[in-house]
């Protein structure tokens, strides 16, 4: 009774009680006559899909997406830079991002938008991702970064038959160098890093295959280049525009932005979309003379600390971690401390089937960042729990 304007629901597949199967609704319509409603027009800005993040200001709220800006997302992402990251109706899709998070969301309707076959799963373990990779065929692949390797880990990976495999597709954190190359010997693919947030319809930058390699130095720890149509600034506390290389807040402007937080009119606009545009992703970095944009942390989640009074972004440390043959989680947070005011600490995931020594462990992270970077202690735990509704 309260869904007023609710003219009718259509099931996915088969009729279900009294709701047409998708078929059946769709085929009551002429070619001429796709459905539409007489009196009803659509325009690009209106409201077109509504996601529930926390990921830009904290917690749980609706993101409100028009139409043109979900078109635009969709546009960028199937004429990508590249043959094995474009789109087309050849393609076979197969995302193992849950639908609530925009990577699942983008995913889903970017092979729709491709006219590509789409292979949905309720289950995501890795032998059913591997399983199904095979069964299909499956061209494209979408998944969050810390799940390669966790794919690597399975056995089924490496017997697999993965040849139609032409790339992955992963959001979140940057894979470290020898993840890489472990996955592309396994896959036989090339990787793409997808940086966005549901408050940009999806990615809004990517790293593409051939930024990745050994012969990439840093550039492979970055969130790639921007799509065309995209604005990107970084802005210093002191509310000046910073030059390549200055760290600052990541704000970025274009069509694929969000037009609000649904009935939150409370929100500052300084604090998430301003008149101007530029939407403030709450992340931390930088922009380098070659216009890569790196992702240091986020000013949303203390995932910056000052530790014995230098400033730490954890994220990198984390990456660290992750380059460890036996390590497939890590997580790395402040604990306050007498005199320093805060000190750091890990927690880490073992591979299955390894133990890890924790002191060799950080030998192996205090050869790859500053010693004032390295934790004091590490833990191992058995599973790090995360919030996935964020943006990517």
């Amino acid at each position: 009774p309260r869904l007023k304007v609710l003219q009718g629901v259509v099931a996915v597949e088969d009729q279900f009680r009294d709701w047409p199967g998708f078929t059946q609704w769709y085929g009551a319509f002429s070619a001429e006559d796709p459905g539409m409603v007489p009196g009803i027009i659509v325009e690009p800005d209106d409201p077109v899909i509504q996601l529930y993040t926390s990921g830009v200001s904290g917690s749980a709220k609706g993101v409100v997406l028009s139409h043109s800006s979900l078109l635009s997302a969709l546009f960028q992402g199937k004429v990508n830079r590249g043959p094995s990251v474009q789109w087309d109706d050849r393609d076979v899709a197969f995302s193992a991002i849950p639908v609530f998070h925009i990577g699942g969301t983008f995913g889903g309707l970017l092979a729709y938008f491709s006219g590509a076959f789409s292979v949905v799963s309720r289950q995501c373990r890795q032998s059913e991702v591997i399983r199904l990779l095979a069964r299909f065929g499956v061209t494209k692949l979408l998944l969050f970064s810390g799940d390669v390797k966790n794919l690597l880990c399975s056995s089924d990976s490496i017997q697999a038959d993965l040849v139609q495999l032409q790339c992955v597709f992963y959001f979140g954190a940057p894979i470290p160098l020898n993840v890489w190359s472990e996955a592309v010997h396994t896959f036989g693919c090339g990787f793409c890093r997808c940086y966005g947030a549901a408050e940009t319809a999806g990615p809004m930058a990517y790293l593409l295959p051939e930024d990745h390699g050994p012969n990439k130095g840093q550039v492979m720890r970055s969130a790639g280049r921007l799509l065309a149509d995209a604005e990107v600034r970084i802005r210093k506390s002191d509310d000046t525009i910073a030059f390549a290389n200055e760290v600052g807040y990541i704000e970025t402007r274009s069509v694929q932005n969000m037009t609000g937080y649904w009935k939150r009119p409370d929100l500052p606009a300084r604090e998430v979309l301003n008149k101007d545009g530029w939407l403030l992703t709450g992340d931390i970095g930088y922009l380098d003379p070659n216009g890569y944009l790196f992702v240091l942390s986020s000013s949303k989640d203390r995932r910056l600390i000052v530790c014995r009074g230098e400033v730490v972004y954890t994220a990198e440390v984390e990456i660290a971690f992750l380059g460890h043959p036996d390590v497939i989680d890590a997580s790395v947070f402040g604990v306050p401390h007498a005199v320093w005011g805060n000190v750091l600490k890990a927690i880490v995931v073992a591979r299955p089937g390894t133990h890890p020594c924790p002191v060799e462990v950080l030998a192996y992270v205090r050869a790859r960042v500053p010693l004032f970077k390295v934790p004091d202690a590490v833990d191992l735990v058995s599973e790090i729990h995360r919030s996935y509704s964020d943006g990517g």
